[in-house]
């Protein structure tokens, strides 16, 4: 079998169109909240990358400031973004990092504050602050990369190039946490898809969408079914299975591959 044509199935939520102009909606409440202290709004993710799927994707947002945020400007920053609401349900993503994290990354960035608005009721909420991030470090890459500035200056002027061998570090201990996990059917289409984007990062150092990922990994392996099946459910039914004992094997595949690219 070749690489699949991904026919849709119908999906509701907020169409890609709306979903841009509800995360320039947040951009511009961002600046309200933090004025001056605000250096960019970047969106990234599946906007950028080119495979938004209304209902399943969710908007991602990066937030440089100047300096490490304040309660007060954290509370602002909360309240003003919560109080904009999309035509439909879209969860949002936004991490908060300074300009000298983005400017001097590290294998572990420090994160200012992670908000995520979700739910029926779009209610904003504190997923963490103030502390390390290992997968931080690829999100600055594929901000850099592939991110638009909403406001601000472009990406490529605030963020610094982050070095391969950490993106590399990075996907190698989300895999390893996946492995430890096991069976975790609510996340097999994300374990297989990212896994793919891990391997073609590794191979070619280039960050892709899931869907692109995907495609890319059938095109050097048309036997795997577990990639199939994931980019089925994706598309077209998402109550359709994927093997765990499948997504065992493509793990540890990519390990091995993600091993390779980091010595050598």
């Amino acid at each position: 079998m070749g690489v699949p044509v991904l026919a849709q199935a119908p999906l509701t939520g907020v169409s890609a169109h709306d979903a841009l102009a509800h995360a320039d909606t947040l951009a511009h409440a961002s600046s309200r909240a933090l004025g001056d202290a605000l250096a960019a709004v970047v969106l990234h993710g599946s906007l950028t990358l080119g495979d938004y799927l209304p209902g399943r994707s969710d908007i991602d947002l990066l937030l440089i400031v100047d300096d490490p945020l304040t309660d007060a400007h954290l509370a602002g920053l909360a309240e003003a973004v919560g109080q904009r609401r999309p035509r439909g349900p879209v969860p949002v993503d936004m991490r908060v990092v300074t300009r000298t994290a983005a400017v001097a990354p590290s294998p572990l960035p420090t994160m200012e504050a992670y908000l995520r608005i979700k739910g029926p009721e779009r209610r904003v909420h504190l997923e963490g602050r103030d502390r390390g991030e290992r997968d931080l470090a690829v999100e600055l890459s594929v901000c850099r990369a592939h991110g638009r500035s909403l406001f601000g200056a472009p990406p490529g002027e605030l963020i610094a190039r982050v070095p391969d061998q950490w993106v590399l570090d990075a996907a190698d201990a989300q895999l390893a946490d996946w492995q430890a996990i096991g069976d975790d059917p609510p996340y097999a289409q994300l374990t297989v898809l990212s896994a793919c984007r891990a391997w073609r990062f590794a191979e070619e150092r280039r960050h892709s969408s899931k869907d692109a990922a995907g495609r890319w990994a059938l095109r050097h392996d048309p036997r795997l079914e577990v990639v199939r099946d994931a980019l089925h459910q994706r598309h077209s039914n998402p109550a359709h299975t994927i093997d765990h004992a499948q997504i065992s094997a493509l793990l540890a595949l990519v390990r091995g591959r993600v091993a390779a690219a980091q010595f050598s």
